[in-house]
């Protein structure tokens, strides 16, 4: 993996670069990186002529005023582009008092800051039958075999799904993540997801069980019940993001930690660290170059003038590499003096599991350099992100070695 890559980009050609960037047409993760920070560098706020055109939110003040202003900024058109004809993903895909209704109704009481104290015993175990099914071998995938399962049984568990069933939820989220840029295609994988999750809730109407599911079907939308889509989209939307991201923030930690010289023998000795390097990791390397909004009225944004309807992308890929606001942004650090990056949102539309996410990323790092200290990934320089459906930023293997263990 390299945060930058592909030609230089020259200034003579930066606007005609950015009025072509789609986030995920032909550049990789590492060049779209290196063209949106060579435009912050120049100005806070870029445009794109793509996806019915949109501006980018380069800095850290910039994407945190989108973030912050959820009134003249909204969610309501969706978080990705194209702007596509499926359902909603609640509560992030809603404004208030909508957005209010479904937080209160349905996931404060699932999704909070006691989730994880819940959980943990569970993901510790999980997390620890992963790494047994290949430590005795001495090597390993560490997507396939480790990130990927560990939130994935997680999310079953805090759903009230049966575990045998991750694997078709998997499927079915990742088409849906891997085609939200093809309007048909994304409209199809959101309806068979939603559809896979009914069929579960029908389950709970027949046999009731004390578990989400079965809660959910008795929530009160505001003097009103929640019908079977509404129920769909609550369980497709934290499928959706409970798996793909935290798996994925998982893969990307893994990486940071074993190709940053010292980190891993650091961390071995001052397990203390590990919360910092999830910190750095999820700062670098974010899910998601970025989200959208729509401007609910005229404004300005750092000096450039954005009408109603237009759309703006918050692009946490440089606002949280922002020189204004890290010393030495592109560095993965240990000591770092803390400050709040952008990569779980802020405001009101913050990630609901970013607590969850943050307990299993380290839990896993700390399964992984106590169980397998000499751990080493086969081929780090051959290890190159790619773009898996709109703005999202995905590894899809780590070869991994290490001395066979118990």
């Amino acid at each position: 993996m390299k945060d930058v890559g592909g030609a230089p980009v020259g200034t003579d050609s930066l606007e005609a670069r950015l009025a072509d960037y789609s986030g995920y047409g032909d550049l990789t993760p590492a060049q779209a990186l290196e063209l949106l920070k060579a435009a912050r560098d120049r100005c806070p706020v870029a445009h794109s002529d793509q996806l019915g055109g949109f501006h980018m939110a380069l800095t850290y003040e910039a994407a945190k005023r989108v973030h912050l202003d959820a009134e003249t900024f909204s969610s309501a058109t969706g978080m990705f582009r194209p702007v596509t004809d499926r359902f909603k993903l609640p509560p992030t895909e809603f404004d208030d008092p909508e957005h209010a209704v479904w937080r209160k109704a349905v996931f404060d009481d699932l999704v909070n800051v006691k989730t994880p104290e819940r959980l943990e015993d569970a993901v510790r175990a999980d997390t620890q039958d992963a790494i047994d099914g290949f430590a005795s071998v001495g090597h390993c995938e560490l997507v396939k075999d480790f990130a990927d399962p560990i939130p994935l049984r997680a999310i079953c568990r805090l759903l009230g799904f049966d575990i045998a069933k991750g694997p078709e939820l998997r499927q079915l989220t990742e088409e849906l993540v891997r085609n939200l840029g093809d309007p048909a295609a994304a409209v199809a994988a959101s309806e068979a997801l939603a559809e896979a999750c009914l069929k579960e809730i029908e389950e709970r109407q027949q046999q009731p069980k004390e578990d989400f599911l079965t809660n959910v079907v008795n929530a009160d939308m505001g003097g009103r019940p929640i019908t079977r889509e509404e129920v769909g989209q609550v369980v497709a939307s934290l499928v959706a993001a409970g798996h793909q991201t935290t798996a994925s923030g998982i893969a990307n930690l893994l990486y940071d930690v074993l190709t940053t010289p010292g980190v891993k023998d650091r961390l071995i000795e001052e397990p203390g660290l590990i919360p910092a390097a999830v910190e750095e990791s999820v700062r670098l390397h974010p899910v998601s170059m970025g989200l959208y909004r729509t401007a609910t009225k005229p404004t300005e944004l750092a000096g450039t003038k954005i009408d109603a309807g237009e759309h703006v992308m918050m692009c946490w890929g440089t606002a949280n590499r922002d020189p204004e606001r890290y010393e030495d942004p592109d560095t993965f650090s240990l000591d770092r003096v803390r400050k709040r990056h952008l990569s779980f949102g802020l405001g009101k539309h913050v990630c609901i599991g970013a607590p969850l996410a943050r307990m299993e990323m380290r839990i896993a790092l700390e399964a992984i350099v106590q169980r397998l200290p000499d751990i080493e990934l086969v081929d780090p320089d051959s290890i190159e992100p790619y773009f898996g459906g709109i703005e999202f930023v995905l590894i899809e293997s780590l070869p991994a070695r290490f001395t066979p263990a118990a």
